[in-house]
């Protein structure tokens, strides 16, 4: 058997479930895209700072290597000063002897002192100068004795090339191989300046290389030009560019090609690589150890969550199912003597009050019922009593002494009609009994209700006639629906015989009839009769019930008739309404469809016609009989 606080409870688990679910898996989405966010830029941040680290380390290599280049080029200038020194003195000496023996031969050409040679106090050298003394010095050779202080053991593998006007050296460590140069790539206007490359050196090493463009400065030689006029002033000594060279430089340059292999470097920055993928794999473990543990936390607090609900859920339900008890409490305490429902609605929530009303109501419609079926056994009672006790007092009285043969026949007229009475009311009250029970088949087939209201007319207008009472009819218009013909026929009858027993005398009766808009029929039954009150409109319908016992002068007043009336008349599918004025008189307003169940019929055919036909004789009389065989008159049902 299924409980309501397990049923709740399933239900608030399930919803929960789908609902933490729901929660556990956006947010593992939302920490997840986050953490992922944070990772890229950190690993961006990461890569742009080993960026940067390589740089550095890059620019202080090169950096290293200009510095070591500058180094050589001050080397080589200070080593140069010093022979220069020393070929000057021999210059001058090999100078001297050489114009000593010229002049011996003979005087100077004029050529030679036009040129600078000519004579000058301030020139260290005497009368001689110009482009004798440039050639001279230009032709000066550098040799390995001379580059001895530049390579330094101890440094790592060093490579060092210099070009220069006279030619080309190498460090040991070249291995005969020669750097690959063009001067004009530094030939600018700027006295020195240097530039970086890369280079493959012996053994196929990768290096890096800067080559140093700077001067042998000669600047402490003054040598003067001839003055004539205005001419220009004494300027350093500056030897012409040799033959076929393309250096313009006003002194003689020195191009320093300083390289190293990049190992080091390349460790450095395999060193700093190394470090950032280190740092990465750290992050993106700290990063999956943060899913791992906001996943862990989330199941943890779903699985708290559950077990919570789980455990309390039942205890919470049943204390909000509390108010459903205590209703379940007091509809147990009804009882058949007792339809009183035991508690107030302010003592239940506001969910439950509709259910409170129903009960009550269905209580009250119960209590109701039950009065309503003692009542109708004690009226049952009385009306078969009273006709049995007639007979057995006839049959009493006749047997006390012996009669004649007309006595007993005028007693056993008496005995016959209030059997036939008993009859009636036993077939009344099984006719209810097999509405109740819903075992009451129609028969139906489409009728024209003027032609029955004119059949019930004529039937009528004796009785009426009898009671000194008018009836008039409105039955100009022909409708046919679909309908149970005997039923539909029953209820006119009770109608019309209720209107003539409850008329007053010289009272007129009118049976008027109308098409509805749909096709269906509506009848009005008026009289000008006694009339009824509210109550009594009411409880009309009521079974046993009559609005004035002391009339029984026709037929047998149980109090059935209106209630057959109103079962036929939802049986097949009709509505019928009173209106009454006490003094005034009353009226019965009948609609019927044009078919009682359209879902189920089509075309006007009945649903079972193979067993009793209903038809309806001109006089309104109803014949019954089986196909095929002769119809057989019978008499109306009294009201």
């Amino acid at each position: 058997m299924s409980s309501i606080r397990r049923s709740l409870t399933l239900y608030f688990l399930g919803l929960l479930a789908l609902g933490v679910g729901s929660v556990a898996f956006l947010a593992d989405r939302v920490m997840t895209q986050t953490l992922e966010s944070r990772l890229e830029a950190s690993s961006e941040a990461l890569d742009l700072r080993a960026e940067e680290r390589i740089k550095e380390a890059r620019d202080k290599f090169d950096q290293d290597l200009l510095t070591q280049a500058r180094n050589i080029g001050r080397v080589m200038q200070y080593q140069y000063f010093h022979r220069f020194e020393r070929e000057s003195r021999k210059f001058q000496c090999g100078l001297v002897t050489q114009l000593i023996g010229a002049a011996a031969m003979g005087p100077l050409p004029p050529a030679v002192w036009s040129v600078g040679m000519g004579p000058s106090k301030r020139s260290p050298f005497g009368p001689l100068s110009g482009p004798v003394i440039r050639e001279y010095f230009v032709n000066l050779h550098l040799d390995d004795h001379y580059f001895r202080h530049v390579v330094d053991d101890e440094r790592q593998p060093e490579y060092i090339q210099l070009n220069t006007a006279h030619g080309l050296w190498r460090s040991q460590g070249m291995q005969g191989l020669t750097l690959p140069f063009r001067r004009e790539l530094l030939n600018t206007d700027q006295l020195i300046t240097w530039q970086f490359d890369t280079v493959v050196l012996p053994e196929d090493h990768q290096g890096r290389r800067v080559i140093l463009k700077t001067p042998l400065s000669l600047g402490w030689i003054r040598v003067p030009f001839p003055r004539t006029g205005t001419g220009p002033p004494a300027r350093p000594f500056a030897p012409p560019p040799r033959a076929n060279s393309t250096d313009t430089d006003p002194l003689p340059n020195i191009y320093i090609h300083y390289a190293r292999t990049t190992g080091e470097l390349n460790t450095r920055i395999a060193r700093i690589q190394a470090g950032v993928d280190r740092q990465k794999s750290d992050l993106a473990w700290h990063v999956q150890w943060d899913r791992r543990r906001f996943r862990f936390w989330l199941a943890v607090i779903g699985g708290v969550t559950f077990l919570a609900t789980l455990f309390g859920g039942p205890l919470l339900i049943g204390r909000g199912l509390g108010p459903l008890r205590r209703l379940s409490d007091a509809v147990s305490q009804v009882s058949e003597k007792d339809f009183r429902l035991p508690i107030q609605s302010d003592q239940l929530t506001y969910e439950l009050l509709p259910i409170h009303a129903r009960l009550t109501a269905t209580l009250e419609a119960l209590r109701r019922a039950f009065e309503h079926e003692k009542q109708a056994v004690a009226d049952l009672s009385h009306e078969l009593r009273t006709p049995i006790a007639a007979l057995l007092t006839t049959i009493d009285v006749t047997l006390r002494k012996p009669r004649e043969p007309e006595k007993y026949k005028q007693v056993l007229e008496e005995c016959r009609v209030i059997t036939k009475q008993l009859g009636v009311l036993v077939e009344r009250i099984m006719t209810l009994a097999w509405l109740d029970a819903g075992k009451d088949s129609q028969q139906l087939e489409t009728i024209d209700v003027r032609e029955i209201a004119q059949g019930c007319i004529a039937v009528i207008r004796p009785l009426a006639d009898s009671n000194d009472i008018t009836v008039s009819t409105d039955l100009n218009a022909s409708v046919g629906i679909v309908t149970d013909a005997g039923k539909f026929r029953e209820i006119l009858m009770n109608l019309l015989h209720n209107a003539i027993e409850y008329n007053t005398p010289h009272g007129t009766l009118s049976l008027s009839l109308q098409p509805t808009p749909r096709g269906g029929a509506a009848i009005t039954i008026r009289d000008t009769g006694i009339g009824m009150s509210l109550e009594t409109q009411d409880r009309i319908f009521e079974r046993f019930y009559r609005a004035d016992s002391s009339r029984t002068a026709t037929g047998v007043h149980a109090g059935l008739g209106l209630s057959i009336v109103k079962e036929y008349v939802s049986l097949l599918n009709g509505t019928i309404t009173v209106e009454s004025q006490p003094g005034v008189g009353t009226s019965f307003h009948l609609t019927f469809p044009s078919h009682p169940h359209p879902e189920r019929i089509r075309g006007g055919s009945p649903t079972d016609s193979s067993s009793h036909v209903r038809r309806l004789s001109g006089d309104g009389t109803m014949s019954l009989r089986r196909s095929g065989e002769t119809a057989l008159p019978q008499p109306p049902t009294p009201s």
